[in-house]
């Protein structure tokens, strides 16, 4: 596994991603490459894409990486929703949506399975994550929304046409797992 890039003193949403990324790295041995928050950047043409800080402000696009057997990046909702817990003013929670979002050349990961291992690969990635909900996020919680399945819908929130690329196309493969999490900004903004 490559090592990714972490920033330095994350704080909210940059803060749990960061700690499920390193969960990840440790854990989940099927996966290339795991990439932090992706952002959505403009190209010149006018379309948005999907692009990760890399290093020296350099963003790469991760929609694709022929490099890489497999890679995860994290997708994060435009809007996040904020109900103030009564304590004071200066706290409040917060619910977001948080993709993980898994491509695949699935060969390169299952070399030894004859079919194409689509639910192999939701399957390995959801026990990990299962684990890391449940022993390891003492100060977010996670619920899962859903699953969703295909280039065309997973990139859905992006402005370019992905049927010029294979990344549905056997052995390639893409899904994403979403998930609403709630988390208290007091905590993750360093205040307690």
């Amino acid at each position: 596994m490559r090592k990714p890039i972490y920033i330095s003193s994350p704080k909210g949403v940059d803060y749990i991603i960061q700690d499920l990324q390193k969960y990840l790295v440790e854990n989940l041995d099927i996966i290339e490459l795991v990439y932090g928050k992706a952002y959505k950047n403009q190209k010149r043409n006018g379309l948005y894409v999907p692009q990760v800080y890399d290093k020296q402000n350099e963003y790469i696009e991760v929609f694709t990486e022929d490099t890489l057997g497999s890679h995860v990046f994290f997708d994060i909702a435009e809007t996040r929703s904020a109900q103030y817990n009564g304590e004071n003013f200066m706290s409040y929670d917060i619910s977001v949506i948080i993709r993980l979002i898994a491509s695949a050349d699935l060969e390169r990961i299952y070399p030894l399975l004859k079919h194409r291992p689509t639910e192999n690969f939701i399957v390995d990635i959801e026990n990990v994550m299962f684990s890391y909900i449940d022993y390891h996020s003492n100060y977010a919680k996670w619920r899962f929304n859903r699953l969703i399945e295909g280039a065309n819908n997973v990139y859905k929130n992006y402005s370019f046409d992905v049927s010029d690329k294979l990344v549905d196309m056997s052995p390639y493969y893409v899904v994403a797992f979403e998930y609403n999490v709630f988390y208290n900004s007091k905590i993750l903004n360093g205040c307690v």
